[in-house]
């Protein structure tokens, strides 16, 4: 196969659906973890200064992200996943945690469709832009 002939696309919109269908609620991360500790250290620096108030996170199928952020500094979160199982579950994690939120988005960050003209305050992306 030549080159030229490879999908563009690092992973599929099916392939997410897979991982993301066997996710256990609720989520919410935690500083247990090494990986997110570390982000968190290095974010909460960043944001505990500032009067943000909306959060949007790119790729937030299942995210735990969401909560933390909603907990730690009272942020109106939505969120954006190109999986429907991703929006699904990332929606149903905000419910059983009795989180207000905006929408979950449905759709391709790489593909964008006009929107409402909404702004956020924060913008978070932990392993989709990366």
């Amino acid at each position: 196969m030549e080159l030229h002939e490879v999908d563009s696309k690092l992973s599929t919109q099916s392939y997410w659906d897979n991982v993301l269908k066997s996710a256990k609620l609720p989520r919410v991360n935690s500083p247990k973890s090494y990986l997110y500790r570390v982000t968190m250290k290095f974010v909460d620096r960043a944001l505990a200064r500032e009067n943000y108030r909306t959060f949007f996170e790119v790729g937030c199928g299942s995210s735990g992200w969401l909560p933390y952020f909603a907990n730690k500094y009272g942020y109106r979160v939505s969120g954006l996943d190109y999986s429907e199982v991703g929006c699904q579950l990332a929606t149903k994690n905000l419910e059983l945690l009795g989180i207000e939120h905006d929408p979950i988005l449905c759709r391709d960050f790489f593909a964008p469709e006009p929107t409402d003209g909404k702004k956020f305050d924060v913008v978070f992306s932990y392993g989709v832009i990366e």
